[in-house]
């Protein structure tokens, strides 16, 4: 029954009636500002990042392919809180487990598209201990070398090859945990 009346309310969002939009409003607004905040641990963060959802929501409604609102919303709230991180980079850590979003991504088939990897490669870079965390930003995202890395961190380029290694089989498990 929920799901037909989902879909009911899916149909009628698209066609723009209001109506069906704030029963889906109420529906999912707390659960999506409880996702957000347990990523975020700002309250006031966590629902500007819902209520820009619910926006582009109605914005886009005509040309959104919706088959399961929970799941859309839940990755969208995943989206809004990595972009977040990416433009406040000043922010506290990365509050949230990496393992926690790895086994929250919800996707079609679960195919993480590269992107979606990239996302999540830099949120596990977030979560590493601050001499990891460094040498690995660098190589993932400034594409520097080892030894250009060692130059630049002052270290012997096999500790940042070691530090390397130890990251990357780190993610490997972590992912193909969740992949398999």
């Amino acid at each position: 029954m929920l799901h037909t009346n989902e879909n009911i309310l899916l149909s009628q969002l698209k066609k723009g009636e209001r109506k069906a939009f704030d029963q889906l409003y109420e529906r999912y607004w707390l659960i999506c500002c409880e996702a957000a905040y347990k990523r975020l641990s700002n309250q006031e963060q966590a629902e500007d990042i819902v209520q820009n959802i619910f926006v582009r929501l109605w914005i886009k409604r005509a040309t959104l392919e919706i088959s399961n609102m929970h799941n859309y919303l839940m990755v969208a709230v995943r989206n809004g809180v990595l972009d977040y991180y990416k433009q406040h980079k000043h922010a506290t850590v990365f509050q949230e487990n990496f393992d926690d979003m790895l086994s929250e991504t919800e996707m079609p088939d679960n195919i993480l598209d590269a992107k979606e990897l990239m996302e999540l490669t830099y949120a596990f870079g977030e979560t590493l201990p601050a001499k990891r965390k460094k040498i690995f930003l660098l190589h993932i995202c400034g594409k520097y070398s080892t030894s250009e890395i060692a130059v630049r961190l002052k270290l012997s380029q096999k500790t940042v090859q070691n530090q390397i290694r130890t990251s990357l089989l780190e993610l490997k498990e972590r992912i193909a945990l969740f992949l398999f």
